[in-house]
């Protein structure tokens, strides 16, 4: 029997503890986490940008409070009530690689969602796993993770990047250790939220784990930036995914290739053996979140570029795999500015994401398809809190290309919004990072 009284009342002190939470937040705190975010998008670069993008000088500090213009009102988002279909698939005994069995956690569509419980934002007394479905509004609690997962030296310090899930269930959770703030490291803990108070695989002096298609991890080492691999079952590091000189990328969803790279500047892509081989025509792309999207058709890039103005201009720059610095200019209209884009599943088109004004304290931002840089439609109109540097965190599929059919914006891995096809938008508070979908995306291979 379904007790309305006792869900008014747990949602009552839901909405008051929400509203007791400070969301002031400070230039220098913005300043902080920019100068993060660009960081880490650098660190995260498939070193496919041309030439003449390079060239031009960053100089400028990137505005999001632009003029003051109005839009549509968004509505609240409804509480979310319980799945009552979402199953968990029960883990199977493994030896070598990691297969967690055939079922994943649940559909593409829905979004696993991590949430710190605790008054120390650096120390969680846990983490909250949850299943969220946008288009029905609907929540499933998966897992409790304790804070001790972290050790005693560790702490998280805001610009690690978001814990990722895998399909089957393994949940990486970057965070820094370290003997003081002046003496630290990156590290990362891997949790099986089938076991969550078992000890977790604590992976130091690594970062920017990406789980790829066969249940594997991507990290990069912090000393050298190099990319390896790392094993759930056993626990163990190769030593090595590529030969000398080589970038390596995202990983392939492809049987006998590894992942996606760069070498003298040339896309190509590495073999199973470690092996780089060029190609314009670049196999197919494994997708956690939907952002995998490094290069469009015959390896085309796009890379964000500012000038020195005031305020500077941000603008993208499509780029052959060739690095012609004559590439095609995507530019804004006056008073639009670029908070963050990804190549539609077309790989010709660009979904973009644009802060066109602000409302009192809020921004107003778009979630625009450029089918051509001259061809826009809108997808959603929406507005975000005003302290927050829009991203997209996910795309779950695109049955019209440029048109996905969930999009989860945020800032900083947190969700602040999901976008639906129709334009209907789902708000969030901010306080869940988003791990990825419960069920892996499609291959992205615009060719």
């Amino acid at each position: 029997m379904h007790d309305r009284s006792i869900e008014e009342r747990l949602r009552s002190t839901l909405r008051s503890e929400a509203d007791a939470l400070p969301l002031t937040i400070t230039a220098e705190e913005l300043d902080r986490r920019l100068s993060l975010r660009r960081r880490d998008r650098m660190n995260r670069r498939f070193g496919l940008l041309a030439a003449g993008v390079a060239a031009i000088a960053v100089t400028g500090v990137f505005a999001l409070a632009v003029g003051p213009f109005r839009g549509p009102d968004v509505a609240a988002t409804p509480q979310p009530t319980a799945l009552p279909s979402v199953q968990l698939p029960s883990p199977n005994p493994t030896s070598g690689p990691p297969m967690r069995g055939s079922s994943p956690l649940g559909a593409v569509g829905q979004a696993v969602l991590i949430r710190a419980i605790g008054d120390d934002p650096r120390r969680p007394d846990a983490f909250e796993v949850s299943l969220y479905d946008p288009r029905l509004v609907m929540s499933q609690a998966i897992a409790s993770i304790p804070g001790s997962v972290l050790p005693e030296d560790g702490w998280l310090d805001g610009g690690e990047g978001a814990p990722l899930v895998s399909t089957s269930g393994y949940l990486a959770i970057p965070f820094t250790r370290g003997p003081n703030e002046d003496d630290r490291y990156d590290a990362i803990a891997i949790v099986d939220l089938f076991a969550p108070a078992a000890e977790p695989w604590l992976i130091d002096r690594y970062r920017h784990p990406r789980w790829g298609p066969t249940e594997q991890l991507a990290v990069n080492a912090t000393d050298s930036e190099e990319t390896r691999t790392a094993t759930i079952v056993p626990r163990s590091i190769d030593p090595s995914t590529s030969e000398p000189g080589v970038i390596v990328g995202q990983w392939s969803s492809e049987a006998d290739v590894r992942f996606l790279a760069t070498k003298d500047s040339v896309s190509g892509y590495l073999g199973m053996d470690g092996t780089f081989t060029a190609a314009t025509d670049l196999p197919a792309i494994y997708q956690r979140t939907g952002r995998e999207r490094p290069a469009g058709v015959d390896g085309h890039t796009l890379g964000l570029a500012c000038d020195s103005g005031q305020p500077g201009e941000c603008f993208l720059i499509e780029s052959s795999a060739l690095g012609d610095p004559e590439g095609t200019w995507w530019r804004e209209s006056d008073g639009t500015r670029h908070a963050d884009h990804l190549w539609a599943a077309d790989g010709r088109g660009v979904v973009m994401l644009l802060v066109t004004g602000n409302v009192d304290d809020r921004l107003v931002v778009q979630l625009v398809h450029a089918a051509t840089p001259d061809a826009r439609s809108t997808v959603a109109t929406f507005e975000l809190p005003g302290w927050s540097l829009p991203t997209v965190l996910g795309v779950s599929e695109e049955r019209t290309p440029g048109i996905p059919t969930l999009t989860a914006v945020g800032d900083s891995g947190r969700v602040l919004a999901f976008v639906l096809e129709d334009g209907t938008v789902r708000t969030q508070d901010g306080t869940s990072w988003f791990a990825g979908w419960a069920d892996d995306p499609e291959p992205y291979d615009p060719d």
